[in-house]
């Protein structure tokens, strides 16, 4: 049962203390609402525990960031899904054979078997359902099967950690300092919140404070007894420190000087804790007493654990203590967002006290000496505790048995410390041994120790909020420093080969060296690094056609696919006539067709290789050109639209090829430099290439009655600024092209196989039959083609147009410039002199058909004058040769990328919106690149309702069906929620054979052998 709303009590259980702490009322507990021993928060596996409260409030703060919740859901799916609802779901894939579930189909099982009304509405639930089975569904073809799913949970599991942007690095030594005294040890350091660092001798009079530098800023000295401890208060501006004469002292955080003292009575401090969410300071003592004590009035506000007595006839006749320590505090921390203090203390136990009313709430039992130093994950919800035995004890605040124990020191810690915002515990031991752990998986990732000699036994450690440091002190301190980000100004410390933006996920995605980074498009920050994906360089990059995978082509020839969301390879191009590999040597050029699902690929072995990605365990070769060119290829591109292909290499050779059969179409032999790159001019028949020498030239292509000449011809000269403002010429890299439309008339019937208009692709079976044939194959494309003509209408717009009105072509250069030209005009001019129509220089209405393009085909390939180009604009956009340029529709920007190891965005204007940068933007740096997270949110709502009315439609039919075997969800029909069971568990009366909804037939893998030919596993 989900947290009520009205209680913070609930979140942790009542204790009532006396000699028997470590006994715990779990009945009541669970009554409660709290969390039982297995980790069940509300009968809901979660280790995260969520109250109703938490989960509104962080819906409404995301609702009110335009926070995207998808990661965050899915990882709460993880945790919900109990083995009785995974027995539950597995038997709904099973009831509908082997074909998986529809969207549909699933949004009704998961709404069936997960209650998350505590967290989010059900349209809110839906849509990141929706989301989720995107994920799970990466090949696309609508249905997600079991191994689906499994697979996908162990692959988020395994890579869930590995791959985020502040994945743990080492730590160094980089300085000893002098400590003051040297023949004394310090007998305690901390870091306060102010950004200083206070230490103190043992029997000494004297506090030492110092900057974030470690510099020595002041020496205060006590008047009084010697010190116990030392605490910073934020809201007055104080230091407060207690002495061993029973008292209290409070300086002025500016001048140090005494402002106010107060007395304990009795017992010495030992702990002094500023609460600053309750204004309070709680202290310690030697007698194992906890006080609150309001600073301003210098009163005790209360004691922990500790109530009014009642006499028989109901009177107040003292106090009563319930569950106090019996020996010296060492310890006392909040846990932050709890409402929670933890105080640890040398008789072996933690306690948990409720923070505004001191009453005791549990007991933390497994030490087998005295508690030292806690530690608390306000992230992750961990409770670490260490102490005068060899093991780091890590706890969970909802559960009441511990959760795990670790063993690597080998005697008495002396300090715990989790460093702010990351995911690192830090650890120490007296002789000196630290240890560096990944709290999100509990992985050892570092051991380094402090020298002996200088340091002497090691009496404990502090960490740096600011800089990540850990300072430990003995008789010396010597201080430890974190691997910081080498070259946080740039996006990589590598040259980029390729940055692209997703706007699946609304992310950019960059590549160099060996990694991958994952970039929030709304603030320009990392948000995961996929490291090591590939064994040498990575070279070239692109996205599939749902944006849910990229694929990457490296320095070996090696080819593999990976999962946008956790970075796990899914599948690898690889044939043994080359070597187990896609290509011989480095891949050069790498291009997705969306219209085939294929992938396009050139290499230094002077092949051409035409792959197929929708295959769900490897990729298929379907054809491959060997000796396209006599030299490496260094350039390439495809037009769907021509069913052309054309690449160029360093012998300046630039040839046109047939995509379907793979015959040379033409040999264009007039460059006289090495080919930089190439680009068709969709929808134009034209080709554009770029040489070395800063030499572009247009080409007319099929089915221009022209093809194959020269149509125009110009240099690039941009002005260099190492040589004064020269023009110089410079070699053209990449290239992109924007084309915008005027009218409302479509391109054409193959171009969106839809006569109708309708966007709904129905006459695609027109175009598959005529050329493809009627067979089972073929009927598969046939639902590929529709979903790809859906993908390709949201990226156009709802409506192909029919003139074109603007024509602007986008390159960049060696030297880091952005020039835009105009070819409007030229190709208008061309236009006249040799017609308008197709075969003429005019735009073609759709693409030219290619009759099967999953066939299998290895080939071997064994005086105009110059025209002025108008440039619209020009600017220097990088200090060195631009890897990669796109466009952007919405919003519009320019993505760049450069050997300078910057990506930057652009707008259409030449003004700056960003760059990516590991380390964040720079001082005085804005991101300006408007994405709009609310739209992105509202549309993904409208999705949701819209499959919760499927949802519901389902459910109503369910209802109405006189033969309830026939359907798979009567079953969930009859499930009844059972609080007793744990919120959500399903009661079934009885396990009926039931039909699945889905006639889909279930594809069988294809291979080289049997690629082409059609066939569909039989139903059982």
């Amino acid at each position: 049962m989900p947290y009520s709303n009205d209680s913070k009590d609930k979140l942790l259980p009542q204790e009532d203390g006396g000699d028997e702490e470590a006994k715990h009322d779990e009945a009541s507990f669970h009554s409660k609402g709290g969390a039982s021993p297995d980790g069940a928060v509300g009968g809901t596996f979660s280790l995260t525990g969520v109250s109703l409260e938490e989960g509104r409030k962080i819906l409404n703060e995301n609702e009110e960031e335009g926070f995207d919740l998808d990661d965050r859901f899915i990882a709460e799916i993880m945790m919900s899904l109990n083995n009785e609802k995974i027995a539950t779901l597995r038997k709904a894939f099973e009831q509908n054979d082997d074909d998986g579930l529809s969207l549909a189909e699933f949004v009704h099982v998961m709404t069936s078997i997960l209650d998350m009304s505590h967290l989010m509405t059900a349209d809110q639930f839906a849509a990141n359902l929706i989301e989720f089975f995107d994920q799970v569904d990466i090949n696309g073809d609508g249905a997600m099967e079991w191994e689906e799913f499994t697979s996908f949970i162990v692959e988020m599991g395994m890579n869930e950690h590995d791959h985020q942007p502040d994945a743990i690095s080492s730590y160094f030594f980089i300085a000893t300092k002098e400590t003051g005294n040297h023949n004394a040890y310090v007998q305690d350091i901390r870091y306060h919140k102010n950004d200083t660092v206070t230490m103190f001798d043992c029997d000494s009079k004297q506090i030492r404070i110092y900057n974030q530098n470690l510099e020595l800023i002041h020496t205060i000295h006590s008047s009084s007894g010697h010190v116990q401890c030392c605490e910073f208060l934020v809201f007055p501006n104080m230091y407060a420190i207690s002495t061993n004469d029973l008292s209290v002292n409070f300086y002025d955080g500016n001048n140090y000087q005494v402002v106010k003292k107060f007395r304990t009575p009795n017992q010495n401090t030992t702990v002094i804790r500023w609460i600053e969410s309750q204004k309070l300071l709680f202290t310690g003592d030697t007698r194992g007493s906890i006080k609150a004590w309001d600073c301003q009035d210098m009163e005790e506000k209360f004691e922990m654990g500790m109530r009014d007595a009642y006499s028989v006839v109901g009177g107040v006749v003292g106090r009563k203590a319930l569950g106090l320590h019996r020996d010296i505090i060492l310890d006392i921390i909040e846990l932050e967002g709890l409402e929670v203090v933890a105080s640890a203390s040398i008789d072996r136990t933690i306690k948990l006290w409720d923070l505004p009313t001191g009453k005791l709430r549990r007991t933390l039992v497994g030490h087998k000496k005295g508690v030292r130093n806690i530690t608390y994950s306000s992230e992750y919800r961990f409770l670490i505790s260490v102490g005068f035995d060899f093991d780091v004890l890590v706890w969970n605040p909802y559960v009441a048995n511990l959760i795990l124990r670790l063993s690597d020191h080998g005697c008495s810690l002396c300090g715990a410390e989790i460093i702010p915002d990351t995911p690192i515990l830090v650890t120490a031991d007296v002789e000196g041994n630290f240890k560096v752990w990944d709290v999100r998986n509990w992985k050892l990732n570092q051991t380094f120790k402090a020298e002996e000699k200088q340091v002497g036994q090691l009496k404990g450690f502090c960490a740096l909020a600011s800089t990540k440091s850990v300072v430990a002190v003995g008789r010396s301190m010597h201080v430890f420093d974190y691997e910081k980000i080498e070259m946080p100004e740039f996006s990589d410390e590598f040259p980029l080969c390729s940055a692209l933006y997703n706007p699946t996920t609304s992310t950019f995605i960059t590549c160099s060296n060996k990694y991958v980074k994952i970039w929030d498009a709304g603030d320009g920050k990392i948000i995961k690094v996929y490291r090591n994906l590939s064994d040498s360089d990575i070279t070239a990059m692109c996205l599939d056609f749902r944006e849910r995978k990229f694929i990457l082509g490296d320095h070996d020839g090696s080819l593999h696919c990976y999962d946008f969301l956790n970075g796990a390879d899914m599948k690898e191009f690889a044939y043994d006539e080359m070597d187990g590999r896609a290509h011989l040597d480095e891949i050069t050029k790498l291009l997705y067709c969306d219209e085939h699902a294929t992938v396009i690929s050139t290499g230094w072995d002077k092949t051409i290789s035409i792959h197929s990605e929708s295959e769900a365990e490897e990729g298929v070769l379907l054809r491959r050109i060997e000796n396209a060119h006599n030299t490496d290829i260094t350039a390439l591109c495809h037009s769907h639209m021509l069913s052309l292909i054309a690449t160029g290499s360093a012998d300046s050779s630039l040839k046109v090829w047939d995509y379907e059969f793979c015959r040379v179409e033409a040999n264009l032999n007039e460059h006289n430099s090495p080919i930089t790159c190439v680009s068709f001019l969709d929808p134009f028949p034209a080709l554009m290439s770029c040489d070395a020498g800063g030499n572009v030239i247009l080409w007319a292509v099929r089915p221009s009655k022209v093809k194959n000449r020269i149509m125009a011809r110009w240099k690039n000269r941009p002005a260099n600024k190492r040589a004064g403002g020269k023009p110089q010429a410079a070699a053209i890299t990449v290239l992109t092209v924007s084309c915008k439309f005027a009218g409302e008339r479509r391109l054409g019937k193959k171009a969106s196989f839809d006569d109708a208009g309708d966007g709904d692709g129905d006459d695609e079976e027109d175009f598959v039959d005529k050329n493809m044939g009627s067979s089972e194959e073929a009927q598969r494309w046939i639902e590929r083609l529709k979903k790809i003509t859906k993908n390709r209408a949201k990226k156009r717009g709802k409506k192909d147009r029919e003139e074109v009105e603007e024509f602007l072509v986008y390159a960049g250069d060696e030297r880091g410039n952005v020039v835009v030209w105009d070819l409007l005009p030229t190709i208008e001019g061309l236009m006249k002199e040799y017609g308008s129509t197709p075969q003429g220089m005019g735009s073609l209405e759709g693409p030219l058909e290619c009759g099967n393009p999953r066939r299998h085909i290895v080939y071997d390939a064994g005086a105009v004058s110059a025209n002025s180009v108008s440039i619209i604009s020009t600017w220097l956009a990088h200090d060195d040769s631009l890897t990669s340029i796109q466009l952007i529709d919405d919003p519009p920007a320019i993505l760049t990328s450069s050997t300078d190891r910057l990506a930057k965005l652009w707008n259409m204007n030449t003004t700056s919106l960003g760059v990516l940068r590991q380390g964040g933007p720079k001082r005085g740096e804005t991101w300006k690149f408007g994405l709009d997270t609310r739209a992105i949110g509202a549309k993904k709502l409208e999705d949701g309702g819209k499959i919760m009315e499927e949802v519901r439609e389902m459910e109503a039919l369910e209802l109405d069906s006189s033969d309830e075997e026939d359907d798979m969800s009567s079953t969930l029909t009859m499930m009844s929620y059972d609080p007793l069971a744990g919120g959500g568990s399903l009661a079934a009366q009885r396990e009926p054979e039931v039909v699945s909804y889905r006639k889909t037939p279930k594809r069988i893998p294809v291979n080289p052998a049997t690629v082409g030919r059609g066939g569909r596993r039989k139903r059982k």
